[in-house]
């Protein structure tokens, strides 16, 4: 019995860091600046359940691949946790119909291909 309420109060907590708020989940798209490539197509789907996909392809090859794992939410950025690791891999910050990608350090990258670091919710 013990061992029962141990088992559900952990999936309760892990149930609590999994909150999503509404409006986030959906599909997100950008093409990303590649040098010497015209592009990677690179799609962020985000479910209601806490988990994402990847789906990207250079835009040249078409050869399309994916990644799956789960996110979480830290006040405006989502972190992206892959499910080969333990570790967020990725983050954005939410803006208003779109998440912009940051850079490793949690920033915002700033050069001249910064709008393309910013996917857009499709409908």
């Amino acid at each position: 019995m013990i061992v029962r309420m141990l088992l559900l109060g952990g999936a309760l907590l892990a149930a609590a860091h999994r909150e999503v708020p509404e409006g986030l989940p959906g599909r997100y798209r950008s093409v990303l600046p590649v040098d010497g490539c015209p592009g990677l197509e690179f799609t962020v789907t985000l479910d209601e359940a806490g988990d994402y996909t990847f789906d990207y392809a250079y835009i040249e090859w078409k050869t399309r691949q994916s990644e799956r794992g789960t996110y979480r939410v830290e006040g405006d950025t989502v972190a992206c946790v892959p499910s080969w690791s333990d570790r967020v891999i990725l983050r954005f910050v939410r803006m208003q119909g779109a998440l912009r990608m940051l850079d490793g350090a949690g920033g915002t990258i700033e050069n001249e291909f910064s709008d393309s670091y910013i996917f857009r919710k499709q409908d």
